[in-house]
């Protein structure tokens, strides 16, 4: 749930009184009384609503007001022979039309909550109230150390140097407030405390103060500067929210932790040093901050919150230092001017929609501890050109790089066991991928209007082709199907307009419907079977008459070829040098042994004159990161076997 949500409930301020409760607990300051009834009823007396405790009242509401009548509203301290203790003024409906307020002697608790009350001019205590006084129609509790009410009109203020603290809500919807004065003594600010100061546009915190509470300057609207003092340790949740003229902030050294929502939707930060000793920063902390474009991350914090930098669309860079184990989800969601991202070895988990939306990004470095890839983690990054994902990797979840349009070469490693519905869907210029034989599942539409796609070597793990897989999928021409697979599903390559032959193996026991709709020059079927077995095949006839009139080709007779191929064991891997060493088994009989690499487009030969008696490789030194494309091929009676090339292929990344 989006964390701002929760604070809707500011406007009548976490002050909500419930029956059960006693009114003196949720007092901005009051003596806590155990007598106090658990249960009240709601009454209305002359001009006021109470609740009707036992033994006293507590005023809820002024009702005696006169449209455009101002009035000077004396609250008694006995109403129908049951003593008035508590004031619950919870919203600015509370007092409407009052002009001043005179509470009496006997109230004990007060709750103003964020009052924004337009025509209220001072509150007047009465000298012999022994919890509250008021001066210059400002509350304060008896010993004056508590500032703790100030009419919305006040437009400027100068504390007491006798406050050593601003209560809750104390000046929460002053909306005319333009000036205040916080003298030396004062340690401590509570929450809401300058919540809704729309008229504020800056204000100076001595370095007295140790403690700032959530939302002490949550919607000050016109705030454009501010400097945190140097003992306080912690930006408490939702401190600046939606302070969207604030421009410069300046922490101290000694700040530990950045809360939830802390600087949500200060849309004209551009930038923010945080300083080294802040080990957290919680979700959404710079949410909507619209105009940030740069901001360090301390090398001491874990991890990066869900939401962190959601929509900062003018981020240009950022730099994720090696103590982060994890990114949350939607972390960097809509960042449109990242250009650049470094996963560090040191992440082990990113969360869904982490980067979606980042189209700016060309170039991705991923981190090698990351074992899967969540839904649409990189979605409609759009301008991603080249993709190496790491052999950690084993899940490619659903949307990942959903929309990746300028995504032109995609290297999956062996690592990798399934890909999910819509992985690489609309990934538009990708002309060739290889599915590693580790993957048994491929999720519907995963390479769904790949338009570009015209060679793709399916791993010989799959047990089906799922609904729509390959949709859309414009320049295939055509498609050899492994015998692992038993079914086909529905739509899997409708409106592939180039397709004109497949091969489809005997394993295959059902074919969905529309399998290959709107494919018109479909032509040629490879059925490696029987025509007994062709007809035994469950087929759903639905929109299926490209198939049914393709020309079936029975191709059930022709001798197996035998081939034998080096197989490489293992691959070892020199960091220090960035080299890697291949080993593999011996072929009989073989002459020579040869190696290829796939460089743009086309198989070029590196070495073919390694001995019959070496089977082991070490390449020269490399450049760290890079994934190449292997083929290990042996000479045999004067010739080379290459065939199988794409399915044989495997990819090394050099550490």
């Amino acid at each position: 749930m989006n964390t701002k949500i929760k604070r809707t409930a500011a406007a009548a301020l976490a002050v909500i009184m419930v029956a059960g409760y006693a009114p003196a607990e949720l007092g901005i300051s009051g003596i806590f009384d155990t007598s106090i009834s658990a249960s009240a009823k709601s009454v209305a007396y002359g001009d006021f609503i109470c609740s009707e405790y036992s033994d006293f009242l507590q005023i809820e509401q002024y009702i005696g007001h006169e449209i455009g009548k101002k009035k000077d509203v004396v609250i008694p301290s006995e109403i129908n022979g049951k003593t008035v203790r508590s004031i619950n003024f919870r919203d600015s409906s509370c007092l409407d039309d009052v002009k001043t307020l005179t509470i009496p002697d006997s109230v004990n608790s007060i709750v103003f909550g964020t009052m924004h009350n337009k025509d209220l001019e001072a509150v007047i205590v009465d000298e012999k109230n022994q919890n509250y006084l008021s001066a210059d129609g400002i509350v304060y509790s008896k010993n004056k150390t508590e500032l703790l009410f100030c009419p919305n009109v006040k437009t400027s203020v100068t504390i007491p140097e006798s406050v050593t603290s601003i209560g809750r809500t104390a000046f929460a919807g002053c909306t005319s407030l333009k000036d205040i004065t916080i003298p030396e003594s004062v340690t401590s600010i509570g929450e809401y405390a300058f919540y809704e100061c729309t008229s504020l546009t800056d204000i100076a915190i001595p370095n007295s103060v140790t403690s700032i509470d959530r939302d002490a300057f949550d919607r000050c609207v016109g705030l454009t500067t501010i400097k945190i003092p140097e003992n306080v340790t912690a930006i408490k949740n939702s401190l600046f929210s939606d302070c969207t003229s604030l421009t410069t902030v300046t922490l101290p050294e000694g700040v530990t932790s950045i809360g939830v929502c802390s600087f949500y939707g200060c849309t004209s930060l551009t930038s923010l040093i945080i300083p080294d000793s802040v080990t957290k920063i919680k979700e959404d902390a710079f949410y909507d901050c619209t105009s940030l474009e740069s901001i360090n991350l301390p090398n001491g914090i874990k991890s990066i919150g869900d939401k962190m930098f959601y929509n900062c669309k003018s981020l240009k860079e950022i730099s994720i230092p090696d103590s982060v184990t994890s990114i949350g989800k939607e972390a960097f969601y809509f960042c449109l001017a990242l250009d650049e991202m470094n996963i560090p070895d040191s992440v082990t988990s990113i969360g869904e929609s982490a980067f979606e939306c980042c189209a700016g990004i060309k170039d991705l470095t991923i981190s090698d501890s990351i074992t899967s890839i969540e839904t649409s983690t990189f979605a409609n990054c759009q301008s991603l050109t080249e993709l190496t994902i790491p052999d950690s990797v084993t899940s490619i979840g659903y949307g990942a790089f959903f929309c990746c349009k300028n995504l032109t070469e995609i290297t999956i490693p062996n690592s990798v066991t399934s890909i999910s519905k819509r992985a690489f869907e609309r990934c538009e210029k990708v002309k060739r991928v290889t599915i590693p034989d580790s993957v048994t599942e491929i999720g519907e539409h995963a390479f769904g209007s790949c338009e570009s796609l015209t060679d793709i070597v399916l791993s010989d793990s799959i047990t089906s082709i799922s609904d729509y897989t390959f949709l859309c999928c414009s320049s295939l021409t055509d498609m050899i199907i492994p015998d692992s697979v038993t079914s086909i599903g529905e739509g899997a390559f409708s409106h592939c307009e180039s397709l004109t032959s497949i091969t489809i193996p005997d394993s295959v026991s059902s074919i969905g419907k529309r399998v290959f709709y709107y494919s018109p020059n479909l032509k040629d079927i490879n059925y490696r079977g029987t025509k007994k077995q062709w007809d035994a095949i469950d087929i759903d006839t639905t929109d299926n008459e490209e198939l049914l009139n393709a020309q079936i080709h029975f191709i059930d007779s022709e001798p197996a070829e035998t081939h034998v191929y080096p197989k490489v064991t293992s691959v070892d891997y020199d960091r220090k040098f960035h080299r890697f060493r291949l080993n593999w088994t011996a072929v009989p009989d073989a002459e020579n042994y040869g190696i290829a690499v796939y460089i743009s487009g086309k198989w070029k030969v590196q070495t073919q004159n390694i001995s019959a008696s070496v089977t082991s490789f070490t390449s020269p030194k490399l450049k760290a990161g890079q994934t190449y494309k292997i083929l290990l091929a042996a000479k045999v009676n004067g010739k080379w076997d290459l065939t199988a090339m794409s399915s044989r292929a495997f990819n090394v990344t050099v550490k």
